[in-house]
């Protein structure tokens, strides 16, 4: 058996962290592609892809979606407190626990609504109006394809496609796996509608529901994936747009590509969801690279695939 290493518990966030600039030929890297961290990816085995987000752009704009689901949930049941701080919680909640499942961000919100004194609903209650609101939004992209009025690119992040062709081409089929936040049907009808079917086939691990993964679904799903396929240090590949995945890649040895696509908001005025912040929270969270999509998949590959150790010079950053 290889030197496998599995996680126990919920990371805490970091208070700095450490930026690497690379002395790499010019040709490795480009203004889609960042190196952050060194990494020797030429043990790589296995690849793990959040969905949304880092493959999908199917439910963009569900940030707009919940901030004002969970508002309304707040406001109902708090209705002394001002709106604007009520807004300023959620904003901020929401912000702070992208890439978690929905599930656990109304336990969040059931939470927060009882600690000020006001009687909430189950966590499963606030989830499914907000997820009604979802698939509604989601029904009206489908439909817009559907009548012509935006090509199904549209749906997927620029590259996808070809980044997985060339990983199942590279390390087989066998080795991609899916990881989601958000329910498993859903997920597997959204996965055949934009091609990304053959790549995946049963290999897919939704965590949104049914108490399979209680409080850390990301940490449980890749250490059960570390378990599985006995995976040692530098063997796993993460491709993700969320903390959590990322994060939990890297304590286990894994190699951490974060994903910064942004995120369709009303609120980047201000100051929240945007790109920068987005990056930073990816590089706290430990991403070796990071990448704005997938146009230049070929060229990430072979980077991916390659010591990166030594080409690695730190650099503080704030």
């Amino acid at each position: 058996m290889k030197d496998t290493l599995a996680l126990e518990g919920p990371i805490l966030g970091k208070e700095e962290t450490t930026q690497l600039t690379m002395n790499s030929s010019p040709d490795m890297t480009s203004d889609s592609i960042e190196i952050i961290a060194p990494f020797d990816g030429r043990g790589i085995t296995t690849a793990l892809f959040d969905f949304d987000g880092t493959l999908s752009r199917e439910r963009d704009g569900w940030i707009n979606l919940m901030v004002a689901t969970n508002a309304a949930a707040m406001a109902s049941s708090l209705p002394d407190v001002p709106i604007s701080e009520i807004f300023d919680w959620t904003i901020n909640d929401i912000e702070q626990t992208i890439g978690i499942p929905t599930f656990q961000q109304m336990k969040r919100l059931a939470e927060a609504i009882r600690s000020r004194a006001g009687i909430a609903l189950s966590p499963q209650r606030y989830k499914d109006v907000y997820n009604t609101a979802l698939v509604a939004m989601v029904k009206s992209v489908h439909r817009q394809v559907e009548l012509g009025q935006r090509p199904i690119e549209d749906l997927r992040v620029s590259g996808a496609i070809e980044l997985l062709s060339a990983l199942a081409e590279k390390l087989g089929h066998h080795a991609l796996f899916l990881a989601s936040g958000t329910d498993i049907e859903p997920v597997k009808e959204s996965v055949q509608r934009l091609g990304f079917g053959p790549f995946f086939e049963d290999r897919i691990i939704a965590s949104g529901f049914n108490g399979q993964f209680d409080d850390c679904p990301k940490l449980q799903i890749i250490n059960q994936l570390v378990r599985e396929r006995q995976l040692g240090p530098g063997q796993l590949l993460t491709f993700g747009d969320g903390v959590p995945e990322i994060e939990y890649t890297v304590r286990t040895g894994g190699i951490a590509v974060g994903v910064l696509t942004p995120d369709q908001s009303h609120y980047k005025f201000r100051g929240h969801f945007t790109l920068e912040n987005k990056r930073q929270r990816l590089i706290r969270a430990g991403a070796h690279v990071l990448v704005s999509d997938f146009r230049e998949a070929r060229k990430l590959i072979n980077l991916l695939f390659t010591d990166q150790k030594s080409l690695a010079r730190p650099e503080k950053i704030s």
